[in-house]
């Protein structure tokens, strides 16, 4: 099983302590460059997991570059950066659920 983790450089020291293989995203300067890693990676045949920073993960989104739903293989798992979480995917899944059950839900804080 193939691993890869999309973040910031500090995130990738941690996640390559744990042998998953990184990709650094702090000199991407466009969205372009984002969107080129993020095809090419999902491209790749032997890539079971993508896990993606939120705040990338975010991009990804509000460009259209990445649809929920769109991916069987790999599995796009979503990390919060060292700032925490943005609540961005929390967000997004409670959306998706409560257009699912065709109620919208309350959310409890």
């Amino acid at each position: 099983m193939t691993i890869i983790f999309i973040g910031s450089q500090e995130l990738a020291y941690a996640y390559a302590l744990l042998g998953l293989e990184t990709i650094t995203t702090d000199n991407i300067n466009n969205i372009k460059d984002l969107f080129r890693i993020y095809e090419e990676v999902i491209k790749r045949e032997d890539v079971d997991v993508i896990v993606l920073e939120e705040t990338l993960y975010r991009h990804l989104r509000e460009n259209n570059i990445h649809k929920p739903g769109s991916l069987i293989k790999p599995i796009l798992l979503v990390v919060p950066g060292l700032g925490g979480s943005e609540g961005y995917r929390l967000k997004e899944l409670y959306d998706l659920i409560s257009q699912a059950v065709g109620v919208r839900l309350e959310l409890e804080r």
